[in-house]
């Protein structure tokens, strides 16, 4: 094998240079990047601290609030569903290493104690506030007809500035629903209702064809389809 000629102090120092403009150029891409993700942000980590404490905080343990509010933090950061991508901006915020944040947005998503469905009333009063009248629309969205075997039912606060929040939802399988679908809309419809005072006055855009089988909802039904 040749022997390798040694760089002379020039050559290293050269090298030194190069390797010196690529970390700058890195860690000056990093912080514009975060700086894009403050000004995407509507609110801080604190701040999404409270909101989830106040939201779930009576009914989950401090650290498992703690873990979802980081989630939630990072995946407002990344404005993306990526687990990698949340996992990346959880790391930029908190100073942490990438693989071990990403590690724990897995680990909190893979955790079978975090119930969705459970957790949709509480996180429905929150939407709801104060509010004594709910126009509320049910939608079923499909996804990949060929791939995907899935199909979400929400039901969706229509809001003033037009555009619809979830407040709870289901996912089933697309070849269940044959026979089905009826049951899965009046269980999402009861599942909200269970969760609101009996005060609140709720108007829902009816899906054709539906038929809710509890008739104690004092809910009013407008023509509509979906």
């Amino acid at each position: 094998m040749p022997k390798r000629t040694p760089k002379s102090n020039y050559q290293l120092a050269e090298t030194h240079r190069v390797d010196a403009r690529r970390i700058a150029s890195r860690e000056g891409a990093q912080r514009d990047l975060q700086r894009k993700r403050a000004s995407r942000r509507t609110m801080s980590a604190r701040e999404i601290h409270a909101a989830v404490t106040e939201m779930i905080g009576n009914d989950m343990h401090a650290k498992r609030v703690l873990s979802l509010a980081s989630a939630v933090n990072g995946t407002m950061a990344a404005a993306s569903l990526s687990v990698c991508a949340i996992g990346r901006a959880l790391a930029d915020d908190y100073d942490l290493e990438p693989k071990y944040a990403t590690k724990q947005v897995d680990r909190l998503l893979s955790n079978a104690k975090l119930r969705v469905w459970e957790l949709q009333p509480d996180g429905a009063r929150y939407v709801i506030a104060e509010r004594k009248q709910l126009v509320v629309a049910l939608d079923w969205t499909e996804f990949d007809k060929d791939k995907d075997d899935h199909s979400t039912l929400a039901l969706r606060l229509i809001s003033s500035h037009g555009r619809a929040t979830p407040l709870v939802w289901m996912t089933v399988e697309k070849s269940n629903l044959k026979g089905n679908r009826n049951r899965f809309e009046t269980e999402v419809i009861e599942h909200l209702h269970e969760a609101l005072p009996d005060d609140v006055e709720i108007t829902c855009s009816q899906i054709e064809g539906l038929v809710i089988a509890n008739a104690t909802l004092t809910w009013t039904y407008s023509a509509g389809t979906t």
